[in-house]
């Protein structure tokens, strides 16, 4: 009983480690994209200033 309980235990944070490694990633991913936007806008508006 006290094996089953501890593998359910185990089971459960292994999920929920996965879950918050997967949210980070997308957040990673997303402010990686975010910052290529801008710096690719950055650079096109310095053209438009010349």
């Amino acid at each position: 009983m006290i094996r089953e309980a501890a593998s359910v235990s185990f089971e459960k944070s292994k999920e929920t480690a996965e879950k918050s490694a997967k949210a980070a990633g997308a957040a990673v991913h997303n402010t990686v994209e975010k910052v290529k936007r801008k710096v690719s806008n950055y650079g096109e508006s310095k053209d438009h200033d010349l």
